[in-house]
């Protein structure tokens, strides 16, 4: 046990023995923090207590020597490494952590607050026991500090008050004439003092010097005369009337109750609770989504803000709230700094969950993947969040359950899925996820990922600057003083409120004076940061650089490896100024983590390029030595390295990190990864295989992250170097041709152009390819329909047919019948078998279900919508359109969200909403085409013309915008070109580019394209053309054109029919009619109007 006493000569006792604290100013730091009582006290005050206002340039660096003579001294036997348990690191400094007992000033006044309870016979021993503590003034040798001086002179009052005390106790007790030489000679040295006088007055009365009462008091009334000019006060007066009375109850062995003083100054302290400053409404809406937690689901809220503004203060003030509450709460952080492994934040919340409560063993199984004990599959995600789920409905049943994720701007792919799962399929549990992140920052897939939320986010919190008053309070709080109207203004106008800039302007105007800091305030948070770093000796500065290089987080071991001749002491005094500079945090005892991304960014950011990638190749090597399995952090610092570091192992390093990415679902980042592998083709040597390799891979990963067009141009890529040279493999070259392998929900085709090359490879590849080799031909085949669909009808008909015979038997891989069944799709979306579409569909729903392939499950769900669309069941429809948004994993969250914002779109023009009807296409067209989605943008076109059908009138930017279409492909605009153009009124353009003569292709289309062709022909008053459409679409009376696509419709097909009939001579009203109740059965008012309007 460490016991420090300070009232007397400064000492230190360890176990009984007396400790030698060294020199003068190292006692002064022991003494500095004893005066705080167990208070933190900044690295920067105690630095200018210390030396007294002027301290010398490397005052931080011996600071911290003395700190570590005193922790040696304190804790002899303290282990190497071991974190100090007395004189601690608290950011921003340090402090003093004795047990209650441990500082004699703290006893002392302990003692006298028990006291205080007692009866007087009781209060005796405690109150000798805290006097008996002095063994001399306190604070001796420092007495005339400014920084001891108060806390001496108020442990001075303290004794003084301790003497009256027992004094009265004793009189209470009956010792009268015993306790007349204490107080006698207290009086001496205290003439001024009246409870002193007061109490030996008394004392000398009742032990029968009446007299000697009387002349005490009588010499108390000359002193304060003469030296102060008053009279005695109300208690002294009185009691000399009772003694010139002989008051009877002088006499009595008892007195007045003591009268307990208040608490102690110098109890122990208590830390302050987390600044949530200015932040009262915010809270009050997390306390409400909390209230709302579970019913009917999950709650999430999002907390938006710009770095330094409290995202994470808030959330965490909230978070210690609710488990104060009684809530389960958990922490995972999305890392700032590229090199963690897919799904880090989540494998943090597991690891949280099962550390005090072990899941049962087979939840146990399931989740061994996400903590690297498990096999990495290809359906991983899927298994993954379910068993996440599990675990948090576990969890949530006992009691409800806050999740906590930081960072969500930097989550990957897996780490995204993985929340809507758990947002998303917990109905009824009370669960509450709050995210934080930087709007700024948040890419695509955050986006989708939020829509995709749309019903669990409860609230989106955006975080501003802190108003005036809390500023001046974050500013008092972090040792500003007293500050005057201007520096406020000149603070609060340049850090707008951002508590990080408030905090950090505070603590260098603790360190430089708010005469500079105050008057000059720097103009961003990284030039005080700079300034802030610039005191800290170059040493430890070098450190601290070396820590940015490995990330925000920062593994204790692996920095030591990194550091190398350093020496670990060194590195470990260096990261311990970090932490009480508030620099760093300790989060646990192997690891430091910089106390924002801030500190770490500028750190990083300053350093010179070549300087970062020799760091980089530096820690590559300290992460191979420590942590040699972290394939995210070798490639990381490998790539990083750039020509520090031998190009053929960062392929190695990058490549094995690319495979596990892709493995865990994390499909942009292997991309990322094998992007960054094939710019150094040259560089490592690769040969032609190991380059196709590397491009395949390439491929599949921007397939399944979403990125359909570069997946295409990199495929080509990829064919070009597989036919460039000698022949290679016919097993290669099936590899090529195949390696785009996600779930096909659009054309793959720029402008729908096929790729006569590709076509002829696979042609070629089919005829030497065998029945037998079930998985080659299926990915031949399938390759080769979706390259064809929508040209050559009956071809794609008989290799689909194929694919579905090839995978029908028993044992079959369930994600080669899926790619069967995703390839027939392209053969039944037109007209002739669409009544396969409900079966195919179910099909896929159902076996990818099984098979933990949500990709192909949301595909099979998009084919059912179309089928529900088809029968104008539109609420059917939409269950299909939700069903299919939860499924999709996150390379087809973006395309699965698309086209249900366009089906949202479709059913605003069958109300008649046409102006957000036209907004929506407009934009979902612009944001498919963002991301990838080949031809995209006809989807805002073509709705643009189905609103200018349904209004009866075009604008001149749509047809122009028609017009840019057509010059681009002719023969495929030509139909829509045409009828914008009769909206437009320009009949005699319209003649001209109108193309009746090609056939309609039997897509999704076929319906819609024949619809626009009548509609033409009609208004060209071609009856031959009309003729052929009449007859074409008169089986299809009672639908919708084009709604079974789920895109556009230009309305009921019966209403068609009449307008043709009306040109060729024949019956036309009954088709109006059919079209007004089929319209008024949708709901569709506009529809309904302009059929009936057209009865004769």
């Amino acid at each position: 046990m460490v016991t420090v006493s300070v009232l007397g000569p400064l000492r230190a006792d360890v176990d009984g023995r007396p400790a030698d604290l060294g020199g003068p100013r190292q006692r002064a730091v022991l003494a500095r923090l004893a005066v705080a009582g167990g208070q933190p006290v900044s690295a920067d005050l105690l630095v200018e207590d210390i030396w007294s206002g002027e301290p010398p340039p490397r005052a931080l660096a011996a600071l911290q020597v003395h700190v570590s003579h005193l922790r040696r001294i304190l804790e002899p036997d303290r282990p190497p490494r071991a974190p100090a348990t007395v004189l601690v690191s608290v950011a921003p400094g340090y402090a003093l952590a004795l047990e209650t007992d441990g500082l004699d000033a703290r006893r002392a006044a302990r003692l006298l607050h028990d006291a205080a309870a007692l009866p007087p016979a009781a209060a005796i021993a405690p109150l000798r026991a805290a006097l008996d503590c002095w063994s001399g003034p306190a604070y001796a040798e420092f007495a005339d500090e400014p920084w001891a001086a108060p806390e001496a002179a108020r442990l001075a009052e303290l004794r003084l008050h301790a003497v009256e005390r027992l004094a009265e106790a004793r009189l209470a007790t009956g010792e009268d004439a015993a306790v007349v030489p204490d107080l006698d000679r207290h009086v001496r040295d205290h003439p001024l003092r009246e409870p002193a006088v007061r109490l030996l007055a008394l004392a000398l009365y009742r032990a029968g010097r009446q007299a000697d009462a009387l002349a005490t008091l009588a010499g108390a009334r000359r002193r304060l005369a003469d030296e102060l000019g008053v009279d005695p006060g109300p208690a002294l007066r009185e009691l000399e009337r009772d003694v010139l009375a002989q008051a009877p109850h002088l006499g009595a062995a008892t007195a007045a109750p003591v009268a307990p003083p208040a608490p102690p100054v110098q109890a122990v302290p208590v830390v302050d609770p987390p600044l949530l400053l200015g932040r009262d409404v915010e809270l009050d809406r997390l306390r409400a989504a909390a209230a709302r937690a579970g019913t009917p689901g999950p709650q999430v809220v999002l907390v938006s803000a710009d770095a330094g503004v409290g995202k994470s203060t808030l959330v965490e003030g909230f978070r210690a709230e609710l488990a104060a509450g009684g809530w389960e709460t958990v922490v995972g952080r999305c890392p700032e700094a590229e090199g963690a492994p897919p799904g880090w934040p989540w494998r943090e919340i597991v690891t949280a969950l099962t550390a005090a409560h072990p899941p049962a063993p087979d939840l146990a199984e399931r989740l061994a993947p996400l903590l690297d004990a498990g096999p990495i599959t290809p359906d991983r995600t899927f298994w993954l969040a379910t068993a996440v789920a599990d675990l948090l409905a576990s969890h949530a049943g006992a009691a409800p359950v806050l999740v906590v994720l930081e960072d969500l701007h930097r989550a990957d792919g897996e780490s995204l899925q993985l929340l809507r799962t758990v947002a998303g399929g917990l109905a009824g549990h009370r669960l509450l996820v709050v995210t934080t992140l930087r709007p700024a920052e948040a890419g695509e897939d955050l986006a989708a990922t939020f829509a995709a939320l749309a019903g669990p986010i409860g609230d989106r919190i955006e975080l501003t600057g802190l108003d005036r008053a809390s500023i001046v309070e974050l500013l008092r709080r972090n040792g500003s003083g007293e500050l005057t109207d201007e520096q406020v203004t000149r603070v609060a106008d340049r850090t707008d409120g951002n508590p990080l800039f408030v905090r950090e302007t505070a603590r260098l105007a603790a360190a430089e004076g708010w005469g500079t800091a105050a008057t000059a305030v720097p103009a961003g948070v990284g030039d005080v940061l700079r300034r802030r770093l610039a005191r800290l000796p170059a040493p430890a500065r070098t450190v601290l650089r070396q820590a940015a290089v490995l990330g925000r987080d920062v593994d204790v071991d692996t920095l030591l490896a990194l550091v190398g001749d350093a020496g670990e002491d060194e590195t470990l005094d260096a990261l311990e100024l970090g932490v009480m500079s508030g620099l760093l945090t300790e989060p646990d005892p192997t690891s430091v983590r910089f106390a924002h991304v801030l500190v770490r960014d500028t750190l990083y950011e300053d350093m010179p390029r070549l300087r970062r990638t020799r760091a980089h190749a530096a820690a590559l090597e300290a992460v191979s030595a420590v942590r040699p399995d972290d394939r995210s952090a070798l490639a990381h610092h490998a790539l990083a390295a750039g020509a520090a570091v031998d190009a053929g192992r960062a392929v190695v390093l990058a490549s094995d990190a690319a495979r596990a990415a892709a493995a865990a679902g994390a499909h942009r980042q292997a991309a990322g990864l094998w992007a960054a592998v094939a710019d150094r083709f040259d560089r490592a040597g690769l040969d032609r295989g190991a380059r196709l390799d590397v491009l395949c891979a390439h491929v599949s990963a921007l397939a399944q992250s979403g990125a359909t067009g570069p997946a295409v141009s990199r495929r080509a890529e990829a064919l070009d170097l597989a036919l460039a040279g000698s022949p290679v493999a016919d097993t290669t070259l099936t590899r090529v041709v195949t390696c785009y392998d996600a779930p096909v929900s659009w054309t793959l085709r720029a402008d729908n152009t096929v790729d006569t090359r590709l076509v002829e490879v696979l042609e070629r590849l089919l005829e030497r390819t065998p029945a037998g080799d079930t998985a080659d031909r299926v990915r031949l085949l399938t390759s080769l329909v979706f390259e064809i669909e929508g040209e050559q009808e009956e071809r794609v008909r008989e290799l689909t047919a194929e694919a579905l015979a090839l995978t029908s038997g028993d044992g079959t891989d369930p994600a080669l019948r899926c790619l069967a069944l995703n390839a027939r799709f392209y053969a039944i979306f037109g007209p002739d078998l669409w009544h396969e579409m409900k079966g195919v569909g179910t099909e896929l729903v159902e076996l990818g279900e099984r098979a933990g392939l949500p990709g192909y499950r949301a595909q099979g769900l998009h084919l059912l919508f179309m089928d529900a669309a088809s029968e104008r069941d539109l609420d059917a429809a939409q269950r299909h359109v939700d069903a299919a948004v939860a499924a999709a994993p996150g390379g087809q969250l973006g395309f699965t969200l698309g086209w249900s914002a366009i089906f949202a779109a479709l059913r605003a023009l069958v109300a008649g909403e046409f102006d957000a009807s036209e907004a929506a296409y407009a934009e979902i067209g612009a944001r498919l085409e963002a991301g990838g989605v080949t031809n995209a943008g006809l989807i805002a076109v073509l709705g643009g013309l189905a609103v200018a059908h349904a209004r009866g009138t075009i604008g001149e930017q749509l047809v122009a915008v028609f017009a840019t279409v057509h010059d681009r492909a002719p023969v495929e605009a030509a139909e829509s070109y045409a009828l914008a153009l009769v909206l437009a009124g320009d009949l005699a353009r319209a003649r001209e580019v109108w193309r009746p003569d090609v056939p309609q292709r039997r897509t999704y289309y076929w319906q819609l394209g024949m619809a626009m062709r009548s509609e033409v022909a009609v208004a060209l008053g071609d009856r031959d053309v009309a003729a052929e459409c009449y007859d074409a679409l008169r089986p299809w009376a009672g639908t919708l054109a084009g709604l079974s696509s789920g895109t556009v419709s230009l309305g009921p097909v019966d209403e068609t029919l009449g307008r043709l009939a009306r040109l060729l001579d024949l019956p036309a009203d009954d088709h109006f009619r059919a079209a007004a109740a089929l319209a008024r059965g949708l709901g569709a008012q506009h529809w309904v109007a302009r059929a009936e309007s057209q009865l004769s």
